[in-house]
């Protein structure tokens, strides 16, 4: 089509395309004036596994498959209960000990007295040092899942603004949330990403041990034989009376 032509039409029919980019650039602004802003924040976990100084070493063999396997447990892993719910506990216990919070306070948080608070992040802290989840058959831990749910940082409250995954066929995972504060954006993946790695090495202990040992070992055999070849140079050189003015 000529472009003439089209540029002739366009002018003529100037302000209809005038009138209807206007009507759009209005109703953008008025369905999206009173959104809450958000803020997104990204972690990314190295995850070792297709790492050859520490998967190859043991086994050179392993499938591509194995792999996938393996990060799909670990995204899966980052997604279970088990984790947000470490997460739901560090958030709850932030508010309760910090001078700024991250979200509007709930009814049932503005009436915790000082005894209350000090009791609840006692408490909080034992379930984040050990790892363990709170016993709602406890009276005092179901009340802290109920303050933790009034807050909306329970599973629900924070599973639906969490992305986990595998980045490519790379080596890292990423882990992005999305709040209406950006430090509790940056507060949730740091958290989530530091429980996630202290709770897979607490169920891989052994397996570590024997790969940082047998690393080390390697290395120094490494060191050992470099070591040799330099001195076995600096005898030709002593011998040949060779001078190498850059040593």
């Amino acid at each position: 089509m000529d472009l003439k032509y089209v540029l002739k039409v366009a002018l003529k029919r100037k302000y209809v395309i005038l009138f209807f980019t206007f009507l759009t650039v209005t109703a953008a602004f008025y369905f999206t004036k009173n959104m809450p802003l958000t803020y997104t924040s990204e972690s990314i976990i190295a995850s070792g596994l297709t790492d050859d100084s520490q998967v190859e070493i043991e086994d050179k063999e392993q499938k591509e498959s194995e792999i996938k396997q393996q990060f799909s447990n670990i995204v899966e892993l980052a997604r279970s209960k088990k984790i947000i719910d470490q997460v739901s506990c560090k958030l709850l216990a932030h508010e309760l000990s910090a001078g700024k919070l991250f979200t509007e306070p709930s009814g049932m948080f503005k009436d915790l007295t000082a005894d209350a608070r000090q009791s609840a992040l006692l408490l909080l802290q034992n379930r984040i040092d050990s790892l363990k989840d709170l016993n709602y058959q406890d009276k005092n831990e179901r009340g802290l899942m109920d303050l933790i749910k009034s807050m909306g940082f329970d599973f629900d409250g924070i599973s639906r603004n969490l992305k986990v995954k595998r980045i490519d066929n790379s080596d890292f995972i990423s882990v992005v949330y999305e709040s209406q504060n950006p430090d509790m954006s940056a507060f949730v993946v740091n958290e989530l990403s530091l429980t996630l790695i202290k709770y897979y090495k607490s169920s891989d202990k052994n397996k570590n041990l024997k790969l940082i040992g047998f690393g080390a070992q390697l290395t120094e055999e490494k060191k050992v034989e470099l070591d040799e070849k330099v001195n076995t140079l600096k005898d030709y050189k002593i011998q040949n009376q060779i001078i190498n003015l850059y040593e």
